[in-house]
């Protein structure tokens, strides 16, 4: 079955209204009409019956072994499954509407620790409907310029980080904010602080302008992941002292840095990704093992120097009572 359906897909799947130049992805997605133009609605239901196709947005489905080859590649379920709802929203989005907020984000490349919303998002021209639907989320906003990734309208970096830091969830907005000016998947900033702070310019007295101009002042290029700038957020949040970011400690062995830094305290406070402890390889070609012995080992050379060190993870953050209590035994200060 899954060999027929590859061939139906490139048969049937077209590039939609709202394509540039046809990319490869788009042969992981049908939509119903073009199926149903061909009078192939059986072979279609056939296909749904059997598993090989899913409903992804309304009229748009997608062929499985599209999600198990993402997963398979090492895409994370949740990053996969929110690119695959804003491409199927985009091959049958209106002329006009444009990709916009969190599923614009994604595709510009800006990572969140938080998970992705259950909806494609768009922005529609001014003057339309901005109704929004249990499948898709619309906003209604005057866009001065707009871009394409992946063949699909998209807006700009700096607008679609405005709307985010507006509009998301406070600790997603600062993380997809952290990322985007500052450590983006590519390793080249998408837009700058000020380019994002003109965009707030333009959306005047729009809801969420004034929290989204305090999440800029508080982006900082010490973030360089959503993990770092998740615990950020907590930190000052919680009350504690401003850390410095991503100092430089040396030793006969040569230079650390480090994620968090308090002088006061002479506190180290370091956010562990726990894949590479988890991996058979940990990203550098060092074994999982080996990078658990050479962290150990850097733990125990700053300590050398007189420092000590506080270390959490991703998972601690999600309880923020917990964090908190592990900063305060450490002795961070507030």
């Amino acid at each position: 079955m899954a060999h027929i359906a590859e061939g139906f897909s490139g048969i049937i799947t077209t590039a939609g209204p709202a394509v540039i130049g046809r990319p490869t992805w788009v042969d992981e997605f049908v939509r119903r009409s073009d199926w149903s133009a061909r009078g192939l609605e059986g072979e279609l239901r056939a296909f749904v019956r059997a598993g090989e196709l899913t409903p992804v947005v309304r009229g748009v489905l997608r062929w499985r072994n599209a999600t198990t080859s993402a997963i398979a590649r090492g895409e994370h379920p949740d990053d996969d499954r929110f690119r695959a709802l804003t491409r199927a929203a985009g091959l049958v989005a209106p002329v006009g509407n444009v990709i916009s907020h969190e599923s614009a984000a994604m595709l510009h490349g800006a990572r969140t620790l938080s998970r992705w919303p259950d909806r494609p998002i768009l922005t529609v021209p001014q003057g339309c409907s901005a109704h929004s639907s249990g499948r898709t989320a619309r906003h209604s906003h005057a866009l001065a310029e707009i871009d394409r990734v992946d063949g699909l309208p998209v807006t700009t970096p700096a607008r679609t980080l405005a709307d985010v830091a507006r509009t998301a969830p406070r600790r997603t907005a600062f993380e997809l904010l952290c990322s985007g000016l500052f450590s983006p998947r590519d390793g080249s900033p998408l837009t700058t602080p000020a380019e994002v702070g003109a965009e707030l310019d333009l959306l005047g007295a729009a809801r969420g302008v004034r929290a989204a101009r305090a999440l800029l002042r508080l982006a900082t290029d010490g973030c360089e992941s959503p993990a770092e700038a998740r615990s950020l957020l907590l930190i000052l949040d919680l009350g504690f002292s401003p850390p410095r970011q991503q100092v430089v400690f040396r030793d006969r062995e040569g230079p650390m840095v480090v994620d968090f830094f308090w002088p006061e305290a002479h506190l180290v406070g370091e956010c562990d990704g726990v894949a590479k402890y988890l991996t058979r390889d940990a990203g550098d070609g060092r074994s999982a093992a080996r990078a658990v012995v050479d962290e150990k080992l850097r733990e125990d050379r700053l300590r050398a120097l007189g420092l000590g060190v506080v270390r959490w993870t991703p998972t601690t953050l999600r309880d923020t009572g917990a964090f908190a209590h592990l900063l305060e035994r450490a002795g961070a200060p507030r």
